[in-house]
């Protein structure tokens, strides 16, 4: 469910409110015109993130031996936990979903990241690595595939087939 990260006039928000409010799970006026797409920065910022050092971590567990999901249980159990590990991760074997979000678009936006970190004199060394993981994966020929996709940049950075269980073989080339 879309989460509204909306900037503007006040006025103007509370009246487009009752329409944005049934079609998400949260709406947030966050200030001034333009605020909520550098919240939606953030947000992607935190995502990306979070998602491509699960897929580089789970990428060292599986290449020592360590099966993903008994990773995947510790990790959860140690307390670092994320978006991904949280919501995504039973089905990092998938692949072919219908694109929703493209992984040019990720990296579009993680250029922007940076662009908005660079405007506002704040330091974005992970912004920038980030945003070099979506080039190299547009420059692999990922850039119209499904965000979920991403673990097959981790695989063949790796050398290393990431599967939820040993009977996956959707993920098969």
């Amino acid at each position: 469910m879309l989460v509204f990260m909306v900037g503007g006039d006040v006025d103007a928000v509370e009246r487009v409110r009752p329409l944005l409010e049934p079609l998400g799970r949260g709406l947030f006026h966050v200030g001034d015109l333009g605020l909520g797409n550098t919240m939606k920065l953030i947000n992607s910022l935190i995502a990306f993130t979070t998602t491509w050092v699960s897929l580089e971590g789970l990428s060292i567990a599986a290449k020592a031996g360590i099966p993903v999901p008994a990773a995947v249980e510790i990790l959860r159990t140690a307390g670092v936990s994320n978006f991904y590990l949280d919501r995504t991760v039973e089905t990092i074997g998938q692949r072919g979903r219908p694109t929703q979000f493209a992984l040019a678009l990720a990296s579009k936006d993680a250029s922007l990241i940076v662009e908005t970190g660079d405007a506002l004199e704040v330091p974005t060394p992970v912004g920038h690595a980030v945003l070099g993981v979506f080039q190299d994966a547009v420059a692999a020929g990922l850039g119209e595939a499904d965000w979920s996709e991403l673990v097959a940049l981790a695989e063949q950075r790796a050398g290393v087939q990431l599967r939820w269980n040993t009977t996956d073989t959707s993920a098969e080339a």
